[in-house]
């Protein structure tokens, strides 16, 4: 009896412990259009250069990121 009783205790906190562990990480990563348009703005100055040395070569800079979630498109 108590050998069941024993193995029903462990699958209830196996069920427990694994879905806790699932639904406490799903809430971090849980990020908004908002901060990832901060981060952008953040970090939005990017240059950088590429090319073959004595053959051609062209120098780049990106900037103004934004982010907008849930739109395609033809929504854009």
């Amino acid at each position: 009896m108590f050998q069941r009783l024993k193995g029903q205790f462990f699958t209830l906190f196996a069920t427990f412990f694994l879905t806790f562990t699932l639904s406490s990480s799903a809430f971090a990563l849980a990020i908004g259009e908002t901060e990832i348009n901060q981060l952008l703005a953040r970090n939005n100055n990017y240059q950088s250069n590429y090319g073959i040395p004595g053959i051609a070569s062209v120098d780049y800079k990106l900037h103004d990121f934004s982010a907008k979630i849930g739109q395609t498109a033809e929504n854009a």
